[in-house]
């Protein structure tokens, strides 16, 4: 087993799959809620920000040794009236407020 390093690669990825095997194995190592869970992440991002005009903005944070995702901070461009935002990716439905990532990496990501 690879020991992850504490070196990473922060990247954006507007077209992150959620429904990858990568994200599902991420999602069930963190503490992350329903409103993280792949299948909810994805129809988010396909069904209900095009509706809105939302455009994705996820940063992903790997391993840089493994390539291992590490984090993955689901964000949205909106435009609230005369206002360009970027927001976490709950739409005003969920309760998403966090990163999904590997208890314990926080700390290690944070540095």
């Amino acid at each position: 087993m690879n020991k992850p390093s504490n070196t990473f690669e922060i990247a954006i990825e507007p077209s992150f799959d959620f429904l990858s095997p990568e994200y599902a194995e991420l999602f069930d190592r963190s503490a992350a809620t329903a409103f993280q869970h792949p299948v909810w992440l994805h129809s988010l991002y396909t069904r209900l920000a095009p509706e809105t005009g939302a455009t994705a903005l996820v940063v992903i944070v790997r391993d840089r040794d493994t390539g291992t995702l590490a984090m993955v901070l689901p964000l949205l461009r909106i435009r609230r009236g005369p206002i360009r935002t970027i927001e976490f990716a709950d739409l005003r439905v969920s309760d998403y407020l966090a990163p999904v990532l590997q208890p314990g990496r926080v700390f290690t990501i944070a540095r």
